[in-house]
């Protein structure tokens, strides 16, 4: 077996040896390495999707090897050296075009991210061979952005920025990746427990792990102790909680009459069934109101819901869609479509859209500021919590329409009929998720015990 320090030198190629620092000659700043670049330099000068199936064809053809490559100031000559080219693999593991250039701008980025973090290919062997553990935990994240959908990725990228903000705290983040340990983990996952709850710090835990998994799959560790050595913890399931339907009713002459766009919100929660990121992903190309159907990304695929009439009545007749540009969100903050913009991006400077996790928290708290606390209710009743209520009702509709009608085994099939807007796996759950919400209720049996 190779040396540990050899094994990385070929896996990484050098990613793991390099720095950034800046250097004065008494006024002069030298800047110690060039901007990391792609060989070959024609697949970086347009989009993937502006080369045509020839262009690509002919390009993979000519050029076989790509590449990243860059120079390092010798701090004994002071001239920019070339360094050994790194490819990690990207020629043999991503015979298409596009993968293979996607895969190649993550190594790009990420190996000026290492440049930046005081790596240098003149240090010592022991400081050369080692990725920091910022270094490494955002190279592995840069890949799970290739393979995760946008909001899951938000959600790993905002944990794994926390875990290597306690890294900083502790002195740990400039320290090899192969120093962070179990405990130093178990630490973390245990401040991360004091400070919200056993499903907070599993989720943590999770997330971390499928990172650490990643680091396995490209060398820098060999095992992830996360996986097999940390235990999750047993946490109570959050319960599902509904209005009943005074509440509702209660709810909505509120928020008509005090917030009349939060009012159009919760209609939409509770007389469309739709969930709340349904809502905000809602954009003016969406909707078709002739056919009363607006194209959803929902929580497992993307379909079309169908607008129900009393929404159409009250909400979708005010507009004429055609006016609005096809990049608005129909739900904003300012109580209109449009953009919804916020921060300026850094590099192009121009604003950028709200994250949709942001754009659903704001109705949350609009929800918990106008209605929830005013009306007294706990935490545990949330705007989801509508869309419990209508399909409690709509229960009871079916039940008392299918009893009425003397429909054969009339319970089971308005199980069935809500199992179709659940999704539940069989009527034995859809059951059980009813009776957790207040809505399912078996025949008085008094009567039997006089």
């Amino acid at each position: 077996m190779r040396p540990k320090t050899h094994f990385f030198m070929s896996k990484i190629n050098d990613i793991l040896q390099i720095a950034y620092s800046k250097q004065y000659s008494g006024k002069v700043l030298k800047k110690k390495y060039s901007t990391p670049k792609i060989y070959p330099k024609i697949v970086t000068t347009k989009p993937a999707s502006a080369f045509s199936k020839k262009e690509k064809k002919e390009i993979l053809e000519k050029w076989s090897e790509w590449y990243v490559y860059y120079r390092y100031r010798n701090p004994s000559t002071g001239l920019l050296v070339k360094q050994p080219s790194i490819t990690l693999s990207v020629n043999r593991e991503f015979p298409n075009f596009d993968d293979r250039l996607k895969r190649i701008k993550v190594i790009r980025d990420t190996l000026e991210k290492v440049l930046e973090n005081g790596f240098s290919p003149f240090e010592s062997e022991d400081n050369q061979t080692e990725f920091s553990s910022k270094s490494a935990i955002q190279y592995v994240l840069a890949l799970k952005k290739l393979e995760l959908k946008k909001s899951t990725f938000e959600d790993y990228e905002t944990r794994a920025n926390n875990f290597l903000e306690y890294l900083k705290r502790k002195g740990l983040d400039k320290k090899s990746i192969t120093a962070i340990d179990k405990q130093t983990v178990n630490n973390y996952l245990n401040h991360v427990l004091r400070k919200s709850s056993a499903s907070n710090r599993n989720n943590t835990q999770t997330v971390l792990s499928a990172l650490f998994t990643k680091l396995v799959n490209e060398s820098f560790i060999s095992h992830n102790f996360i996986k097999d050595g940390i235990p999750k913890l047993k946490s109570q399931p959050k319960k599902n909680a509904a209005f009943t339907q005074q509440e509702v009713k209660e709810i909505f002459k509120k928020a008509k009459k005090e917030d009349i766009w939060l009012y159009y919100f919760l209609a939409h929660i509770y007389y469309g069934l739709f969930r709340n990121v349904e809502v905000v992903r809602i954009k003016i190309p969406h909707i078709n109101i002739k056919d009363k159907l607006i194209h959803s990304n929902t929580k497992t695929t993307n379909q079309f819901k169908q607008i129900p009439e009393i929404l159409i009545e009250e909400f979708y007749s005010k507009f004429d869609f055609t006016k609005y540009p096809k990049d608005y969100f129909l739900f904003t903050k300012d109580d209109q479509p449009s953009q919804w913009l916020t921060r300026t991006d850094k590099k192009t400077g121009k604003k950028t859209v709200t994250e949709e996790r942001n754009r659903r928290g704001y109705w949350g708290k609009r929800f918990t500021k106008n209605i929830r606390q005013p009306m007294g209710f706990s935490e545990e009743y949330t705007i989801y919590s509508l869309r419990h209520s209508a399909i409690g009702k709509i229960f009871i509709e079916k039940i008392e329409e299918y009893k009425k009608a003397k429909v054969p085994n009339f319970e089971d099939k308005a199980l069935e009929y809500i199992r179709k807007i659940t999704d539940h796996q069989d009527n034995k759950t859809v059951r059980n998720y009813l009776r957790e919400i207040g809505y399912y209720k078996i025949d008085d049996w008094s009567e039997m015990l006089l």
